[in-house]
């Protein structure tokens, strides 16, 4: 990577933490955690561009999620009873907005690459978002891993639908991404 690469990616980074910090996203976490939380969420897109399977990102997914899940929970609340060995509320949400913003924002670095995996890429599950695809009554916080995968696979059958296409997964790439 040239030092200009490295740069604009840094760059990019910050700017990408500037729009997921919301207050909604740091009312979830102890004051003073801003620092640890990115810290915790990093990873080499050069890892994500060679994934070409949707088994492979998903177990690629799964492993830095549980890392990143171990670092998160002493920064959350202490009230928000968050359980150590389920990963797939808030801790699955940061990430797939970090994962989401960053690969819009990496386009012009990987065009060949973007489609590919725009489509690999979980959605950012929020209330709002499982509200309208599962039913009214439904929320983020999946019991299991299962329970998480099923959804991703229920999203994931929407973009592998013929009459999607790829201004349809740009768009919903775009939507979920701004739920935040």
């Amino acid at each position: 990577m040239t030092e200009l690469e490295h740069q604009l990616k840094k760059e990019l980074v910050k700017n990408i933490w500037d729009v997921i910090f919301s207050t909604g996203v740091l009312g979830i976490f102890k004051k003073g955690s801003k620092e640890a939380i990115i810290n915790s969420i990093q990873f080499d897109d050069r890892e994500l561009k060679e994934i070409d399977k949707f088994d492979d990102y998903d177990y690629w997914h799964f492993v830095k999620l549980k890392v990143i899940h171990k670092e998160l929970l002493p920064l959350y609340r202490e009230d928000l009873n968050i359980d150590p060995e389920n990963p797939y509320t808030y801790t699955a949400k940061l990430f797939n907005q970090f994962i989401k913003l960053y690969w819009l924002q990496i386009v012009n670095l990987y065009p060949d690459d973007f489609w590919k995996h725009c489509s690999m890429i979980h959605p950012i599950f929020s209330n709002k978002f499982i509200k309208h695809i599962v039913d009214d009554k439904a929320t983020i916080n999946f019991f299991n891993e299962e329970e998480y995968y099923d959804h991703v696979e229920y999203y994931r059958s929407f973009l592998k639908n013929p009459l999607c296409d790829e201004v349809t997964i740009h768009t919903i790439a775009l939507i979920d991404g701004i739920d935040v």
